[in-house]
């Protein structure tokens, strides 16, 4: 709600947004090279959830339409593109503060491929396709 507050100008609102969100993003590849003022539009669109341990963060099968960064936290991916019987035996994929997943969704709709479960109380920075279509059409 901070960043959205109305008496706040777009520019102190995108600057608190690249304050806040700057060293979430800046580490993923595609935001890597980008300007401040785009990073900072790109920020101001993050959303952020809370989710309780056992807390389901996707579902394989579904389709991809956000990008989750793991602000704090661990998360698990599950095996379940595994055949059943090979994933007891699986090696567990556990992402942590600074990991982030489902980017492939910012560039086109694709199925989730496995499933990711939230094994601590985890903050996650979601960016939704939509807000960053709108961004990228703007700049």
């Amino acid at each position: 709600a901070l960043l959205s507050d109305q008496q706040m100008s777009t520019d102190l609102q995108r600057k608190l947004a690249l304050h806040l969100f700057k060293d979430v993003v800046s580490h993923i590849s595609f935001f890597s090279e980008i300007d401040d003022l785009l990073l900072g539009e790109i920020c101001m669109s993050l959303r952020t959830r809370i989710f309780l341990p056992g807390d389901m963060i996707l579902f394989k099968g579904d389709i991809g339409k956000e990008l989750f960064i793991i602000a704090k936290g661990v998360v698990e991916v599950l095996r379940d593109d595994l055949p059943t019987d090979k994933r007891h035996n699986a090696p567990k994929i556990l992402l942590r503060n600074g990991s982030f997943f489902g980017e492939i969704a910012l560039v086109m709709e694709v199925r989730r491929t496995c499933s990711v479960q939230a094994r601590t109380v985890c903050e996650v920075n979601i960016l939704q396709q939509d807000a960053f279509d709108a961004v990228v059409r703007e700049n």
